[in-house]
């Protein structure tokens, strides 16, 4: 029973990354320069998550 309590925690992180990569896209290559990702990862509570030196 533990495994399937895992799987299913992994199989919702990699849907929330899918998504959060898709919103990315979405808000075209703005987003993309060095300012912006890092106040959009800021905005959405990402910055440590992802980047632990930023």
């Amino acid at each position: 029973m533990d495994k399937d309590v895992s799987q299913e925690v992994t199989r919702e992180e990699k849907m929330s990354a899918e998504s959060i990569l898709a919103d990315i896209k979405e808000r075209g290559s703005k987003f993309f320069d060095s300012e912006g990702v890092r106040d959009g990862l800021r905005d959405r509570g990402l910055i440590g998550l992802l980047t632990p030196g930023f």
